[in-house]
C-alpha cells in the first residue's frame, strides 16, 4: 500500500511543468508528513532526500512517467525499508562435543544469486524461492552466498533446518545502502552472533553512475567486503570460513585482498581457513592474473581448480590452506545448473581432510602413468616386465611397454602425494626393482621393500600427483632413479640432478 500510495503521489506531480521537478518531490515529503508517524517519518524523508540529492540533482533528468518514478521509488523502498540486522532462519548455536575423526570430506560452495532489486536488474522473488529450493536440494555443507541484498526471505523461504541448520543474519545495510549482501549456510555448527563482517577500505560504482548506464555494479551503494565465520566441523575442528565479494572494479581487487590478509594473519593465525566467493579476478584471463595467483601463492593457499588441473575463466572460486593438525586437498569441483536464474552459475569444491593427529587408514590407489626422462625419451619395461627383464629410458613413445600402474597405500583414494611409498607395476604384475649395486630391473613378481620408492613431487609439495607434475623417485637403498643419456635406467645417484628428474604422464 505504502508503494502505490507513493506511486500515486507520482502520478499527481506529473501534472506539474517539467522545470518544477520539485514539485513532485515536495508533494512525496507531504506525503510522508500526512501519514507516517514521527520515528518512521524521518527515515523516509532522509531516504526521498538521499534521492532527491544523490540521483535526479545530479543527472539533470526529469521523470516523466509513473513507470520511472515507480523504478526510483523501488529502489528508495528497497535501501530505507530494510535496514539492520535480521535473522535468516535456522536454529540456534550447539556446540559439538564429538573430537574429529581421522580424515572426512568437507563439500563447499559459492554461489552469486544476483539480488539487486529488479530495477536494477537483480532477479525476482519468485526467482529467489526457486533458488532456495535448489541450494536446499545442492546440500553441501557450507555455502557462501554473494548478492542477498533485497532477497533474503524467500532465498531462505524453502532452506529446511535439517539441511542448512546455521546460518548467519542478514545485514541490510542503512537507509542508502543495501547492505553486504553475504549469506554463510553450514550444516556444522556456526554462532551468527560470532560472525565477523568488514566493509572494504576502498569501492568503485555509485548508483547514479549505474542508473546512467555507465557502469555494471553500484559497489559504493552497497557495504560488499568479506565475513569470517567459524564453523565447528568436530570439537577439536573449527575452520574459518571466508565468504567475499570483491569490488567489480579490477583496480581495487589489489587493495581488497590487502584488506582480507590482515584478518587472514592475525585473527585466524593457525586455524585452517577456507575462502568462497566472488572474487571478481580469474587465474587465466584479464589484468588481475598475476595479482590472484601471486597473492594465492604468497599467503599459503591453493585453488581446488588448481589441485584438480581445471582453472578457467571463473571468478567464482574455492580457496583454503590447512593448519598443523589438518590437511586439505581437493578431490572434486562441480559447476551446478541454476537453470539461468542468475549471472553466476554456482561452483562447488570437494575438500578432503586429513586429522594430522589421528593415524591415517590407508587405502588401495592405483596411477596409470608414464615416465618421460629429461631427455625426452620415456621409461620401459623391456618386455613388459618378467624374469630377466630390465628397466630402459630410451623410447620415443607411449607404447603397452611404456605404460605402468603406480600402486600406494594412501589416506585418499588415488591420492598421491610427496613423501608416499610407492610400487611400480609393469602391468603385467611385475614390479620394479631397486638393486644394491644400483641396477634397476622390472622382474619382481611382489611388491617388497627393494620394490618400493619414496616420491619426492617437485610440482607439488602438498597435493595430488597430477598429470605433468615432475617427480624423482628415491629407492629403498637411498638412492634416486636416473635416467641416463645413453638409453640406461638405473637406480644409483646420491643426488637430485636434472637427469633425476622425471615427468609423469597420465593415460
Amino acid at each position: 500500500m505504502k508503494k502505490l500510495s507513493l506511486v500515486a503521489s507520482m502520478a499527481i506531480a506529473l501534472s506539474v511543468s517539467a522545470p518544477a521537478q520539485a514539485g513532485w518531490f515536495d508533494s512525496v515529503v507531504s506525503w510522508v508528513d500526512n501519514n507516517i508517524v514521527d520515528p518512521i517519518e524521518t527515515a523516509v524523508v532522509t531516504a526521498v532526500n538521499w534521492l532527491d540529492k544523490e540521483i535526479i540533482t545530479p543527472t539533470g533528468q526529469v521523470l516523466k512517467t509513473v513507470e520511472e518514478y515507480a523504478a526510483y521509488i523501488e529502489v528508495v523502498e528497497d535501501t530505507m525499508t530494510n535496514t539492520g540486522y535480521s535473522s535468516s532462519g535456522g536454529i540456534g548455536y550447539s556446540a559439538p562435543t564429538e573430537p574429529a575423526a581421522a580424515s572426512g570430506v568437507l563439500n563447499v560452495a559459492t554461489f552469486n544469486v544476483h539480488g539487486f532489486p529488479q530495477v536494477l536488474e537483480g532477479i525476482s522473488d519468485s526467482q529467489a524461492t526457486t533458488l532456495s529450493s535448489m541450494i536446499n536440494n545442492w546440500g553441501w555443507d557450507i555455502a557462501a552466498i554473494q548478492e542477498d541484498w533485497v532477497i533474503n526471505g524467500p532465498l531462505t523461504s524453502n532452506l529446511s533446518n535439517s539441511t542448512y541448520p546455521y546460518r548467519s543474519n542478514h545485514y541490510a545495510g542503512t537507509m542508502i545502502s543495501f547492505g553486504d549482501g553475504l549469506l554463510t549456510l553450514s550444516k556444522h555448527p556456526m554462532d551468527k552472533n560470532k560472525v565477523i563482517r568488514r566493509k572494504w577500505t576502498n569501492c568503485s560504482g555509485t548508483l547514479e553512475q549505474f542508473l546512467k548506464g555507465e557502469i555494471s555494479s553500484p559497489d559504493c551503494a552497497t557495504e560488499k567486503g568479506f565475513t569470517i565465520s567459524e564453523v565447528h566441523v568436530a570439537s577439536d575442528f573449527v575452520v574459518h570460513f571466508y565468504n567475499l565479494h570483491a569490488n567489480t572494479g579490477g583496480v581495487l581487487n589489489q587493495s581488497d585482498l590487502a584488506d582480507m590478509s590482515s584478518y587472514i594473519s592475525t585473527y585466524s593465525a593457525g586455524f585452517p581457513v577456507v575462502i568462497a566467493g566472488d572474487w571478481n579476478m580469474s587465474l587465466s584471463g584479464g589484468n588481475c592474473t598475476p595479482l590472484l595467483a601471486t597473492w594465492i601463492a604468497d599467503n599459503g593457499f591453493r585453488l581446488a581448480c588448481q589441485d584438480l588441473n581445471s582453472c578457467d575463466d571463473a571468478i567464482d572460486q574455492v580457496a583454503f590452506k590447512g593448519s598443523e593438525q589438518y590437511s586439505f586437498t581437493a578431490i572434486g569441483r562441480t559447476t551446478h545448473d541454476d537453470l539461468g536464474i542468475s549471472d553466476h552459475r554456482p561452483r562447488s569444491a570437494q575438500l578432503s581432510w586429513v586429522n594430522n593427529n589421528v593415524a591415517q587408514p590407508k587405502v588401495d590407489s592405483v596411477l596409470n602413468v608414464a615416465f618421460q626422462g629429461v631427455h625426452g625419451r620415456y621409461f620401459v619395461s623391456e618386455g613388459n616386465g618378467g624374469s630377466g627383464q630390465t628397466v630402459n629410458a630410451n623410447r620415443g613413445g607411449i607404447g603397452s611397454w611404456e605404460q605402468f600402474k603406480l600402486r600406494a597405500k594412501t589416506a585418499v583414494v588415488n591420492c598421491i602425494v610427496n613423501g608416499d611409498k610407492v610400487g611400480v607395476d609393469s602391468g603385467t604384475g611385475y614390479y620394479w626393482s631397486a638393486q644394491s649395486s644400483g641396477e634397476l630391473d622390472a622382474d619382481r613378481p611382489w611388491f617388497g621393500t627393494w620394490e618400493t620408492f619414496t616420491i619426492i613431487n617437485h610440482s607439488d609439495a602438498t597435493g595430488c600427483l597430477a598429470n605433468g607434475d615432475t617427480i624423482s623417485l628415491k629407492s629403498y637403498h637411498n638412492k634416486y632413479v636416473v635416467a641416463e643419456s645413453d638409453g640406461k635406467a638405473r637406480a644409483n645417484r646420491s643426488a637430485i640432478g636434472s637427469y633425476e628428474r622425471i615427468k609423469v604422464v597420465f593415460y
